[in-house]
């Protein structure tokens, strides 16, 4: 996920950060953002990075303000994953990264909204589905 960002990057719904550490490593400048104040302060204290509270409903940034915008299995935890998800296109400028928990995991997550199922198809596309 790292390898695939470019520029100025955000971490939306960062968690514990390990991510957006990756990003950095990576040589990016990286914010993370995450809906919880604890987590935001151990991000800050684990990895010295910026981060901030913030809702991925609705980020506090200019349209089009960032390189690269990340989502790391967030989207699932939304009744509607359009909003966070328009809200990463509102704000990026190049990119925008996502990666989805696979319901053949069998992730039995109670803030898990949706499931998704994806299929590798002809080689060339990946069939992503959102299911309740």
């Amino acid at each position: 996920m790292a390898n695939a960002c470019e520029g100025d990057v955000i971490d939306v719904g960062a968690g514990d950060g390990f991510i957006a550490n990756k990003i950095r490593e990576r040589g990016h400048h990286v914010v993370a953002i995450d809906v919880s104040e604890k987590r935001v302060e151990n991000i800050k204290k684990r990895f010295g990075l910026p981060a901030e509270v913030g809702n991925a409903r609705r980020l506090d940034l200019a349209d089009h303000s960032l390189d690269t915008v990340v989502m790391a299995e967030l989207l699932e935890h939304f009744d509607n994953p359009a909003e966070p998800l328009s809200e990463a296109f509102r704000v990026a400028k190049k990119k925008v990264v996502i990666t989805l928990p696979l319901e053949y995991f069998d992730n039995k997550d109670s803030t898990h909204k949706w499931k998704i199922r994806a299929e590798i198809i002809a080689k060339k596309f990946v069939m992503v589905e959102f299911v309740r």
